[in-house]
């Protein structure tokens, strides 16, 4: 099923909406606090996600919200939104451009829309169901693929940081001898990977608005997401990322 294009609309005017509002804070007066799950957050943060939500339930009264920074709104909606506002906190509180806002939308529970958005390198990477997914910089927009690679001795891979809550992380970083190898993270390389600059990317410990909204960009250009099973993602408790 195609995904509508009022949804597509929706998804990418919200992503319009949280650059703007996070490029009043880059590099400014940010507030950065320790969660209680000692991840940080920041004033922008709460501001992003607090803007897209109102935007969202003005629209879609009827759709449910998972966000990052508050409680679910109307879980049991067919359709639920999943925002994470700033995607790379930290980078972002250290006045690094490659901070993101990520933006999916779920049907079923199945992301069936996802947005990843970088405010301060002017790019954004989209996909949809039956949508081509699409590169946009500087006003130039594209549609990419995954390149063919079929041997991890040939691939560049991406090593994020979630890596290092597995038990033993250098098991990982051990077993996937690439060509290239990087220590990278974040959405960035997501978006990298669906424009054919890599091959596999390896991450662990994600939450839904970090993983729901790349399945879509990612199989849309031609890729595979799955959990460390070989499993599809949902907002299901039983994905294991």
């Amino acid at each position: 099923m195609k995904c509508p294009q009022e949804f597509v609309f929706a998804a990418n005017y919200l992503a319009d909406m949280a650059r703007s509002r996070s490029l009043e804070f880059f590099r400014g007066e940010i507030g950065a606090e320790v969660k209680a799950d000692t991840s940080l957050v920041t004033i922008a943060d709460r501001s992003v996600e607090t803007m897209m939500r109102d935007a969202i339930r003005e629209w879609f009264p009827d759709h449910g919200i998972v966000g990052e920074e508050f409680p679910v709104h109307n879980p049991d909606a067919e359709y639920q939104w999943v925002l994470d506002p700033i995607d790379g906190t930290y980078r972002f509180a250290a006045g690094h451009p490659q901070f993101g806002t990520l933006i999916a939308l779920a049907r079923h529970r199945k992301p069936i829309l996802g947005v990843i958005d970088i405010p301060a390198m002017d790019e954004r990477w989209f996909g949809a169901h039956g949508w081509p997914t699409v590169h946009i910089r500087q006003g130039r927009r594209s549609e990419v693929r995954t390149r063919s690679c079929t041997a991890v001795k040939d691939a560049t891979v991406f090593f994020c940081s979630g890596i290092m809550w597995r038990n033993d992380p250098m098991a990982v970083w051990n077993g996937m001898h690439g060509v290239n190898r990087l220590l990278d993270g974040d959405s960035y390389s997501y978006g990298l990977l669906s424009s054919g600059f890599a091959d596999v990317i390896v991450d662990s410990g994600m939450k839904p608005w970090d993983f729901m909204p790349i399945v879509p960009i990612i199989e849309g250009a031609g890729g595979r997401v799955t959990d460390w099973q070989g499993m599809p993602l949902t907002l299901d408790p039983a994905s294991r990322w």
